[in-house]
């Protein structure tokens, strides 16, 4: 699993949960390293179980990410992050490929909860992947507007 965020503060509590769940997790603070990073997997042939990336970063932003993994063929599961979801951002990030959005602020265990729910594995054009799964509406404080939540990206459904 890779946790992408230029906070390091954030970064760090996030990683430190998901270690306490038993996850293997790489943090990358900032979209080139990121980008790189994911180069070193995109190299050996594999793919991280899921992708948790901020949108607005330094270098690369999470949009940007997406569309490249996307464009390497990878079905991983991304959750992204972001203090600023409006309806634009949404269409986007929808278009983009992203599985769900978690808006900041957050609750660990929403974060905790939408990784063990979207750690899945499953088949993507004829190879195993990682399968998305239900995303978590989790509390009030992390749900989109009712105005935005017809565009969270629900992969599992088929549906947008």
């Amino acid at each position: 699993m890779v946790v992408a965020e230029d906070d390091p503060e954030m970064q760090r509590l996030m990683m430190e949960e998901l270690i306490s769940d038993g996850h293997r997790v790489i943090g990358a603070t900032n979209g080139i390293e990121l980008i790189d990073l994911l180069r070193g997997f995109h190299d050996t042939s594999t793919e991280p179980t899921v992708l948790v990336t901020d949108l607005w970063m330094p270098g690369l932003n999470g949009l940007d990410i997406i569309r490249m993994i996307r464009a390497w063929g990878w079905c991983v599961p991304v959750i992204l992050l972001s203090a600023f979801p409006d309806h634009e951002t949404l269409s986007k990030a929808n278009a983009a490929g992203v599985t769900t959005f978690l808006a900041k602020p957050f609750g660990l265990e929403d974060l905790r909860a939408m990784v063990g729910k979207l750690g899945g594995r499953g088949l993507c054009q004829g190879r195993e992947v990682s399968t998305p799964r239900e995303p978590e509406t989790g509390s009030q404080d992390i749900a989109p507007s009712a105005s935005q939540s017809s565009l969270v990206v629900d992969r599992q459904r088929g549906s947008a």
